[in-house]
């Protein structure tokens, strides 16, 4: 009997109306739950594989700008022949795990400068997965992963380095540092820009891009290019071989096969041998005939631009040197620049009070403009020389009219109070020459630098000093030849701020986030559930 009633009464239990609501409600919110959470799985997972991410910094710092995807599809996408210029695949290798990267906190500012660029190159790879891969390397825990790197000269490797390989026996490993710039009137240690897509990209088209053959004169006393300089030539494409324009066999053969884009000289000694020549070859003419491509086919002529360095002291004894500069209107002069801008001998620990800053051309009549443009609109950010010599820039377009000329930077007593003053001698100059060819024109360059220490490792590897930035800008120039817009090419650096946008999403917005996921989210769903509840309570 007993047995019978508690048969009826677990019977009565389960049909009750309560019971079965109330199982019903938390099957169904058992299976929203797990839903939610095998979404959110397939979701990281799609994600992380496919890059879906939402770049809320106000300055764009983890996405690549449209000038960036320009450049970068001209070698990966086909052209109209159906080839492509770069058809491997690039590798950049962290020598992290990928976990401990995206893992980095604010706090620590190495690892988390190196996650912003690894954010960074995420969307490169996104946007390019048939030739850009990211690749993670613990490189204390699988140290012979790397031993090939180390093989071939790569010793220095830390952490905080990212080694870019083209997987055709070329690679080359950068810091964290040197993806960011550092104003060294506001602190040595902490960025205040963000270099990163400039660097990866001039990286990215130095390993995969099409090289260019850049001759570097020799036999003149000239100096020897900084291993920084030449670094920043093999970036901007170019292949680096040395050439005694009077002596080497064979020259007019070698300069048609070659094609080069560009000629180095560096602060030549000894004159250039001449027109008034009785014996050898006339080094002059050789360089008259690179520029105007003459030893190349005349359907598809190749017109090499000049680079010349020279100190003062050396520079203007080039008496047939500066024959050839001055068909293009660029003399180097024997007398020393102005002192300008500021004295840096005391912030640089410098004894030397010849080191000084260039001001900026910025007439808005000048087409050298478009090169420092961007560079004058930062604070600070300035290019700085040690003893220039001056520059006569002189208007040729009526004995040649495809010639312009024009400063880059110059020197002014007033510059330190006024940056840009119109006044003052070059420092920094250029020339530019439209070749028309067929039904388009082909442009080549003759840049004259009245200093070499413009390019010294000194200053072109400090990142508080535009002087890369501007050389950057304007070899980017020498090898393009059918593009006369010479600021095209540069890529803007990103300011950012711990406070605002130096994450994916803001300290705000991330705040708004949580407190959305955290309150509102839940409230809305308990909301709901008591609502049910109630409906169903009632029926």
């Amino acid at each position: 009997m007993a047995l019978r009633k508690e048969r009826k009464a677990m019977k009565k239990f389960w049909k009750n109306k309560k019971f079965r609501y109330g199982s019903l409600s938390v099957a169904f919110t058992a299976a929203v739950v797990v839903l939610i959470i095998l979404v959110n799985a397939v979701f990281t997972l799609l994600a992380s594989h496919y890059h879906w991410y939402i770049d809320t910094t106000e300055e764009q710092l983890y996405t690549l700008s449209d000038t960036s995807k320009a450049l970068l599809d001209e070698i990966f996408k086909e052209g109209a022949d159906g080839k492509t210029v770069f058809d491997g695949k690039l590798t950049m290798t962290f020598l992290q795990e990928k976990d401990k990267i995206e893992d980095s906190q604010l706090e620590n500012a190495g690892d988390f400068y190196l996650k912003m660029v690894h954010s960074l190159a995420l969307d490169y790879a996104a946007h390019y997965p048939d030739h850009i891969e990211l690749k993670y390397v613990d490189m204390y825990a699988h140290p012979g992963e790397l031993a090939e790197y180390r093989k071939k000269g790569l010793d220095s490797m830390n952490p905080d380095m990212v080694i870019f390989d083209n997987n055709e026996g070329i690679f080359r490993g950068i810091s964290y540092v040197n993806f960011f710039y550092y104003d060294s009137s506001v602190s040595s240690t902490v960025p205040v820009s963000f270099y990163g897509e400039h660097k990866i990209t001039a990286t990215i088209l130095s390993l995969c891009s099409r090289q260019y053959i850049a001759y570097v004169t020799e036999g003149h006393g000239e100096d020897e290019l900084g291993q920084t300089f030449t670094d920043l030539l093999e970036s901007c494409g170019y292949t680096l071989k040395k050439v005694n324009l009077r002596t080497a066999e064979g020259l007019e053969t070698m300069i048609y096969e070659d094609r080069p884009r560009l000629i180095i000289v560096n602060n030549p000694k000894v004159e250039f041998s001449g027109m008034n020549e009785t014996a050898g070859r006339k080094e002059t003419v050789v360089l008259k005939k690179m520029l105007d491509g003459d030893y190349t086919d005349s359907e598809n002529k190749a017109y090499a631009s000049l680079l010349l360095f020279a100190d003062p002291d050396s520079g203007c004894a080039n008496t047939n040197l500066n024959a050839v500069m001055n068909e293009w209107g660029l003399i180097v002069n024997s007398t020393a620049a102005d002192k300008i801008r500021e004295d840096l001998s005391e912030t640089e620990g410098k004894n030397d009070a010849t080191l000084f800053r260039p001001a900026y051309e910025t007439d808005p009549s000048s087409f050298t403009l478009s090169l420092v443009k961007k560079l004058a609109g930062i604070d600070n950010y300035l290019t700085v020389m040690n003893g220039a010599g001056t520059i006569k820039v002189t208007d040729v377009s009526a004995s040649n009219q495809q010639i312009s000329n024009g400063t880059i930077l110059k020197c002014s007593s007033g510059a330190q109070n006024d940056k840009g003053s119109a006044a003052g001698s070059a420092v920094l100059a250029l020339s530019l020459r439209e070749n028309i060819f067929g039904d388009y024109a082909k442009y080549n360059y003759v840049i004259a630098c009245a200093d070499t220490s413009f390019v010294s490792d000194e200053y072109l590897g400090n990142g508080a000093y535009a002087n890369e930035t501007l050389m950057v800008n304007i070899l980017r120039a020498t090898t393009n030849e059918r593009e006369s817009n010479l600021g095209t090419t540069a890529i803007e650096m990103k300011d950012f701020s711990y406070e605002t946008n130096v994450s994916g999403v803001s300290f705000r917005r991330k705040q708004t986030f949580l407190v959305f996921m955290a309150v509102v989210l839940p409230a809305a769903i308990l909301g709901v559930g008591v609502w049910v509840y109630v409906r169903r309570k009632n029926k």
